[in-house]
């Protein structure tokens, strides 16, 4: 065995110690110091078991913590000690105890007979048996706990019905002149019945409200209706309606309402009601006019700007619009390609565009060009009508959708009336306008014409009051616009986690319908005030509620109320003097035509340049002898290769017509004539030209 010595001088180290001897020290932990008392120490004590300890040794069945025990527990102990278990107790144990009194032993006789029979109740039943040997003991059925909260819910539940109960009997008068005997017992009125809601998952009026987790808020009791927010006018349910809006005393808030039956049922009523402000609010044929004219007017205008086509959609194109309601134009430039947009020349073309229209002075007040807007659009008021207009460029998707609406429109009658109400209600709340954030035109018809397609088809006619009901119920308590998004073609509900192509971010939090004809845009993505809208449609929803029981319990013989007074009622005078302008706008065509003169611009006066005469007079001048001189006419346009491809399929294929613009490009004219080449489109176009010709000359001889 080897032994690292450390050093070479290994002579000088003492020898090592026999295996056998170890000294003291060389212990590990050996005391090199002699202990303070100079005493040793003791040898250790015997190791004991685990079963031999103390605690498990003392007996625990003599005395109980009187604390320990159920104060309501009538059951008896069911352990006794090993040592006091004979043979027969366990024969016993196994058989019934019904003469376990009479056949007790003596000693537990002894026991209880003892000084300890008064500190034990009842003689323990069960021991504690060798579990190999011995049956489990018999379970008893344990004592029924008293359930406070129970009781405090029925004593409110009680209290809350016996209040309604004194309620109905309030407004009970007897006529029986009678007197009762007393057997007889007096009844109470039937409480009246509660009208239906509109749809089952509408939360029902009696329901108690209730927390987001679906817990009521402390304080809260049974029954207790939570008061809505009110405005300063007492009409209305929320306080969201603008100022010049509301209603003032001495103008009438309802102008449409008429009398009806006061046998009607509040929901015929409220149908009723919604037609004749559908009657009243949609545009008259000396509006329509009017705003024709400004539209052909603005066109010519704008001719002189850049070559294009004027285009009309939205509300105005659909005829939805209200009385004061703007124009949504868009402009197509010759550079618009059908399909195609893009922002940043839309962007360029409002600044360009807002410059030309104040140097026209075609604008009453200012011209607000706004070209962050999703779609960049021009704002700005018509100098002789006084209506509001947007103006956008080389966006055709709101165009296209006009065909859409109306098929809606054939497959849904009821859309337009249900619309304009929502349009009032909107527009009253500042809430319309996709600028600032509301809910566009456009928009509020997709969302009408969403709830009309997933209504179960009415096997009668469809009740008006009953689809608006569901209206402001689904999107204003239901609908969950986080998680689903809206599609119209074909109609159904999509996950929006699940939708390709997704939306960013911050469109993902908002409302989401899903472009009809093109899937990868959202059509109410400018919508950022929508959580407020959908707030607004919920306190509507309560509010016609209120106003449909109220009427259920009126006196016939009170004066007819409106429904819609706490949605749309109000100050309705600018419809009034907007409507009374157009009309005299209309029937005084000279002071009409003197104002847009003075304005700069005239549909009637051409703006081609004059042409001066060799004398020095202007083509528009008059002779010093009183007669006009003859006007020469303007050199015409010249027209470019697309402008007049595009004017020789109007003219040769009038079937082409309404889908071909002032210009179109060759590929296009392949694409929409059916044509392979374009040697077979001019060979088929002069085929139809000399037909054309043999016709011509035919009518003429």
């Amino acid at each position: 065995m080897y032994y690292f010595q450390g050093s070479l001088n290994s002579r000088d180290r003492d020898p090592p110690a026999p295996s056998g001897y170890r000294s003291r020290s060389e212990y590990h932990g050996a005391r090199s110091q002699p202990r303070r008392d100079q005493a040793r120490r003791p040898p250790p004590a015997f190791r004991k078991t685990a079963a031999d300890r103390p605690l498990l040794r003392l007996r625990h069945d003599d005395s109980t913590d009187p604390s320990l025990e159920d104060p309501n527990s009538t059951s008896k102990s069911k352990f006794r000690n090993v040592d006091e278990l004979t043979d027969s107790e366990e024969e016993k144990m196994a058989q019934s105890d019904e003469d376990e009194e009479v056949d007790r032993r003596a000693n537990k006789r002894a026991r209880v007979n003892g000084p300890e029979s008064t500190a034990m109740l009842a003689p323990p039943k069960w021991s504690n048996p060798d579990p190999y040997t011995s049956l489990p003991p018999q379970t008893e059925a344990p004592a029924k706990r008293i359930d406070v909260v129970k009781l405090i819910r029925k004593a409110r539940i009680d209290g809350t019905r016996s209040l309604e109960n004194v309620n109905l009997a309030h407004d009970f008068i007897s006529f029986d002149s009678e007197e009762q005997t007393p057997g007889e017992k007096s009844l109470s009125p039937a409480p009246r019945s509660e009208l239906p809601l509109a749809s089952k998952a509408s939360t029902p009026r009696g329901e108690i409200k209730t927390t987001v987790t679906g817990k009521r808020k402390r304080g809260a009791s049974l029954g207790e209706e939570v008061p809505l927010p009110r405005s300063d006018n007492q009409i209305y349910a929320d306080r969201h309606v603008q100022e010049e809006w509301r209603a003032t005393p001495g103008v009438d808030t309802t102008p449409w309402l008429t009398s009806h039956p006061p046998s009607d049922i509040p929901l015929v009523a409220f149908h009723k009601e919604i037609i004749d402000f559908y009657d009243w609010v949609k545009p008259k044929p000396h509006e329509e006019d009017v705003r024709g004219d400004v539209f052909r007017r603005l066109n010519t205008i704008l001719q002189s700007f850049t070559y294009g086509e004027l285009r009309a959609f939205g509300s105005y194109a659909a005829g939805l619009y209200l009385p004061t309601g703007d124009m949504d134009l868009v402009y197509l430039t010759r550079n618009f390609r059908p399909g195609r947009f893009s922002q940043d020349d839309s962007r360029r073309l409002v600044y360009d565009c807002a410059r030309f229209l104040r140097t026209r002075n075609i604008a009453e007040g200012l011209v607000v060009p706004i070209p962050r807007a999703k779609v960049p659009i021009i704002k700005f008021v018509d100098r002789v009508s006084g209506l509001k207009i947007d103006l956008s460029f080389d966006n055709d998707t709101g165009v296209v959708a006009i065909d859409t609406f109306h098929k809606w429109k054939q497959e849904y009658p009821v859309m337009p009336m249900i619309v304009s109400v929502v349009k009032q209600y909107l527009m009253i709340r500042g809430l319309n306008d996709v600028s600032t954030g509301g809910l566009g035109g456009f928009s509020t018809i997709c969302l009408v014409t969403s709830l009309l397609q997933h209504l179960p088809t009415p096997r009668r006619p469809i009740n008006l009051g009953d689809v608006l009901l569901q209206f402001f119920n689904y999107y204003g308590n239901l609908f969950d616009k986080d998680e689903v998004a809206i599609r119209l073609d074909p109609p159904g509900y999509l996950h929006k986690a699940s939708h390709r192509p997704r939306f960013d971010e911050r469109e993902s939090r908002r409302l989401t319908i899903i472009d009809p004809h093109r899937a990868d845009n959202n059509i109410s993505g400018g919508t950022k005030e929508i959580d407020k809208i959908f707030k607004c449609f919920s306190e509507a929803y309560k509010a016609l509620m209120n106003r449909l029981c109220a009427y259920e319990r009126r006196d016939p013989r009170a004066p007819q109320g409106s429904f819609l007074e706490c949605l749309i009622g109000g100050n309705f005078t600018s419809y009034e003097s907007q409507r009374k302008k157009l009309l005299d706008l209309l029937s005084s065509p000279d002071d009409t035509e003197s104002v847009v003169k003075n304005g700069g611009y005239s549909s009637r006066v051409s703006h081609r340049p004059a042409v001066v005469h060799t004398h020095g007079r202007r083509n528009d001048q008059t002779d010093e002898s009183g007669g006009s001189v003859e006007r020469i006419p303007a050199p015409t346009k010249k027209l470019g290769k697309g402008e007049r491809r595009a004017k020789r399929l109007k003219d040769l294929r009038p079937d082409l017509a309404p889908s071909i613009r002032n210009t179109i490009s060759l590929i296009d004219a392949l694409k929409i004539g059916g044509y392979k080449t374009p040697q077979e489109m001019d060979n088929d176009l002069q085929i139809r030209e000399a037909a054309a010709a043999k016709i011509a000359a035919a009518k003429v001889q």
